[in-house]
């Protein structure tokens, strides 16, 4: 690959109970295209909503604070300025995915002070980090590998740089 190679792929979330499936999916299918893993995605603010309430609702038990190698966070126990991480665990089963008529008596009762906000989606294979683009359509996503990202807030030369995309993370 060239200097500051980027490679994109634009994906759809039709059913935010498999969301997270969604995005491991298209993970993967990104990795066979191109032969490397995606290490961030984009997406607007109302779908991050949305990840956000369905993955605190039916994956609480996956959700850890980053600082947090040693287990999960509990509701209850989560810091507003910390960021977490949802850790997918891939099942071979096919149908895998929560029924909504099923889902009920998994829902933990969650209000909107105790959402936590992800900050990023991990694998065994790979990571990926949660940055916002209002210029992406609602339920969709973009898969993005960029070999030397630059994040918000973080130094960067704008002379030799000039560029370079600076992505906004979401926490």
């Amino acid at each position: 690959m060239n200097s500051n190679s980027k490679i994109k792929m634009i994906c759809f979330i039709k059913d935010y109970l498999c969301w997270d499936d969604t995005i491991h999916e298209n993970a993967f299918k990104f990795h066979q295209s191109y032969s490397i893993y995606p290490n961030i995605m984009l997406a607007s603010k109302k779908t991050w909503k949305k990840i956000d309430e369905y993955a605190n609702l039916y994956n609480s038990q996956n959700i850890r604070m980053d600082e947090d190698d040693e287990g999960f966070t509990p509701y209850g126990d989560f810091d507003e300025d910390e960021d977490y991480t949802i850790c997918y665990e891939e099942n071979d089963d096919d149908d895998d995915c929560i029924e909504e008529e099923d889902s009920s008596a998994e829902v933990e009762d969650v209000t909107d002070d105790e959402i936590m906000a992800l900050a990023s989606f991990e694998t065994s294979n790979y990571s990926l980090e949660f940055c916002m683009d209002e210029r992406a359509t609602e339920d969709y996503f973009i898969l993005v590998f960029d070999d030397d990202p630059v994040f918000d807030g973080e130094p960067y030369d704008k002379e030799e740089d000039g560029k370079k995309n600076v992505y906004r993370r979401i926490a």
